[in-house]
């Protein structure tokens, strides 16, 4: 008699956002305004020369001028000259004051750095005058900002994708991938669901980078909004092949998502599966972290490292190591935003204390699953297989938030392990949906002897043909 289970209740999944376009925000390159036609003075007060005007090009960005550059001479004696700028209504900056003598023309430049305000249009403007008023002044064409660039402060909202509806409490797995700016450039990104940040860590020079997780979030509308940042101009930060969506498991307990304030507790009881009693199960918790002060750089810390702005992870009063570290980034204009999970095996039918330790000057995000089903980079052995000898097991495991190496075993591992092939009768393992079938002729059960691992992955279906 075959009996058979989806464990992973496939039929009560829903895909709420499949999106493989590369979604880019871009600083682009630099910008020339330069002075067209010559300009000259006899005045020996300061005049107002040139004025550009230059207008941000939406309501998220900002002038930056990085470059002013001036042709100039004299037809005698001394010509000054001086640059500002001005954004709206705020006090004119000066940018640049020189003089020449030279009845050549000249040609040089500053690098300036000059920041305009959000969505405020910034005057440009040269001024000039000669020491007396029987010489002239000359500004000549090819003055002007030769680099200037629209950009956006802080934070930028790379995509908007929309709202998402759940009709009840959802475990939400999500993965997407960052392509970092190139050319020695660092990025960092953070994707908001509703109030909650997921994602999050350094990229650098062009890399790409998969992001990914699970989030218990409660029945509600959520908006989901991706952010990026860069720390140089004239780059880009892409996010692309944005996945999320619902996913459901017999056999779970979870923490909805919340910003951490204090422990928490969780606990899964055992239950009579077709293969037999569960007996554990990986608990996943996954966390993000959020600086919103300047010059902090987070490190999600293992035990025995001791950075200055750390997040820590303890499960039934002992610190753990993190299975996954998407650390922040050392560069002072990015840092602020990191996530990690840890993947713990935790024994059925008691209960489980989560502690979160931080520097203090951070918002932590936390949600936390708890199934047999779910699986780690480490060995786990979720069930007792309790059928009679002759009986033929089948187990199926595939991706859940990722495509990872999985392996499904029968045996244990020996107290000399001399390797795989002397401690198991079984093995299966690879990319994609595995399955492992397996006759116990003489083997006896009543033992532990399932063992599945891999990371980002679950078992999704269990059966067994019996034999009496």
């Amino acid at each position: 008699m075959l009996l058979a289970e989806w464990v992973r209740r496939v039929g009560d999944e829903k895909s709420l956002i499949d999106d493989t376009t590369q979604y880019m925000y871009s600083l682009g390159s630099a910008t020339l305004v330069y002075l067209p036609t010559e300009k000259q003075t006899s005045s020996t007060t300061y005049v107002l020369l040139w004025e550009q005007v230059l207008t941000p090009a939406d309501s998220l960005k900002r002038i930056r001028i990085k470059r002013v550059e001036w042709t100039v001479k004299v037809s005698g004696g001394t010509g000054y000259w001086k640059i500002t700028a001005q954004s709206g209504g705020g006090s004119e900056v000066q940018l640049y004051e020189g003089s020449t003598t030279s009845t050549g023309w000249s040609h040089s430049g500053v690098d300036v750095g000059f920041a305009g305000g959000l969505n405020e249009t910034v005057y440009l403007r040269y001024y000039g005058r000669i020491s007396a008023s029987n010489y002239i002044f000359y500004l000549g064409a090819g003055s002007g900002a030769t680099e200037y660039y629209y950009f956006t402060p802080g934070w930028y909202l790379i995509k908007d994708y929309g709202t998402i509806n759940l009709t009840a409490t959802s475990i939400v797995a999500f993965s997407y991938d960052v392509i970092a700016p190139a050319s020695s450039a660092y990025g960092n990104t953070f994707i908001m669901i509703g109030d909650y940040r997921v994602g999050g860590g350094s990229v650098y020079n062009g890399e790409t980078k998969t992001f990914n997780g699970l989030i218990v979030l409660p029945a509600g509308s959520y908006s989901v909004k991706a952010y990026g940042i860069m720390s140089l101009d004239s780059r880009s930060i892409s996010v692309k092949n944005m996945k999320l969506g619902v996913v459901a498991f017999s056999d779970i307990a979870y923490v909805a998502a919340q910003e951490y304030s204090q422990s928490l507790s969780i606990s899964l009881n055992s239950r009579k599966t077709c293969l037999g009693r569960t007996i554990a199960g990986n608990c996943i918790v996954y966390v993000q972290a959020f600086a919103a002060g300047a010059g902090v750089t987070i490190t999600f810390a293992d035990p025995g490292e001791n950075p200055t702005f750390y997040v820590r992870i303890k499960v039934d009063g002992e610190q753990r190591k993190w299975s996954v570290r998407n650390q922040d980034c050392d560069n002072m204009s990015t840092c602020g935003s990191a996530s990690a999970m840890l993947a713990i095996q935790l024994s059925l039918g008691e209960q489980h204390t989560i502690e979160i330790e931080d520097y203090g000057q951070v918002f932590v995000t936390v949600s936390v699953v708890f199934s047999p089903w779910l699986l780690g980079a480490d060995d786990l052995s979720p069930v007792l297989l309790e059928f009679p000898t002759g009986s033929t097991l089948y187990v199926t495991a595939e991706p859940l938030i990722a495509d990872a190496t999985k392996s499904i075993k029968i045996g244990r591992k020996r107290a000399v392990s001399l390797g795989g092939s002397t401690d198991y009768y079984a093995t299966q393992s690879g990319t994609g949906i595995i399955t492992l079938s397996y006759t116990f002729d003489y083997l006896p059960t009543g033992e532990p002897l399932l063992v599945v691992s891999g990371l980002g992955c679950c078992i999704s279906l269990i059966g067994v043909d019996v034999r009496a």
